[in-house]
């Protein structure tokens, strides 16, 4: 039942402002569920990309992805985030592990405090539209996947943010169908690994299920700037959980 419940909470964050998957659904699953970290990481992997299928199918529905800049970003992110798991596996990275969730937690953090702490400054910054840049700047997104398979939907939100002039709604849906590209290609990966277990992921989809509709629910009926505010506190939480994470990894090393 408590996996129902983390289904849930994770399906309906995804579904309402972008950022959730993975990141939140791995340390439920070894915390409140004791179930090893391969098979959190596995599982999870492959119930967001369920997930994200159905709110990416309900968003492209509403027009509520721009199709031009998910692709500029995928083109970025697929080749690096490939290149930097075949270098994991390679040579082994447990060190560049560490360092990379430490520095990409430390700069969520900031940014999003800074987005909310000085809207108007980051309005000044935000208002031109860059996304000729979106397929170099996504490239670190790719890196920090395929070193860490975390953090794609949380820095691609703030990209979308800092670099176009969607909407927050447009930016929650391009998200969504960005971060389906990436944990669909590291779903490939854990399943062939044998890192899914499928009776734990019956019970996540069968919260995500009514997670997702009420996520969905949620997005559409909250207006755009307390939505933006509601997806900058989540990516301030997901930016301490990431510090956390590494600074834990860098003890285990020690």
């Amino acid at each position: 039942m408590t996996a129902v419940w983390i289904g849930f909470l994770v399906a309906g964050a995804t579904a309402a402002t972008g950022v959730g998957g993975s990141l939140l659904a791995v340390p439920l699953l070894i915390l409140l569920c004791a179930v090893p970290a391969k098979v959190a990481v596995g599982t999870a992997a492959v119930f967001s990309t369920l997930v994200r299928i159905v709110l990416m199918l309900e968003r492209g529905r509403k027009s509520q992805i721009d199709w031009d800049a998910t692709l500029r970003m995928l083109a970025g992110a697929v080749p690096a985030m490939l290149a930097a798991t075949w270098l994991l596996v390679r040579i082994g990275a447990a060190d560049a592990r560490w360092v990379s969730l430490l520095l990409v937690g430390l700069t969520i953090f900031n940014a999003s405090l800074f987005h909310l702490a000085c809207p108007r400054l980051a309005a000044k910054f935000s208002g031109v539209e860059r996304r000729r840049w979106l397929g170099w700047l996504s490239v670190p997104i790719g890196v920090q996947m395929g070193f860490s398979a975390a953090g794609a939907g949380a820095l691609g939100t703030l990209l979308l943010l800092s670099c176009t002039r969607l909407e927050t709604t447009l930016v929650v849906g391009t998200v969504i169908a960005f971060g389906l590209g990436l944990s669909a290609l590291a779903s490939v990966f854990h399943l062939l690994a044998g890192h899914c277990d499928l009776d734990l992921l019956t019970q996540l989809l069968l919260g995500g299920m009514a997670g997702s509709a009420v996520g969905v629910w949620l997005a559409v009926r909250v207006p755009s700037r307390q939505l933006r505010v509601a997806v900058l506190l989540l990516l301030a939480l997901v930016g301490v959980r990431l510090c956390w994470e590494g600074v834990r990894s860098a003890w285990w090393l020690r």
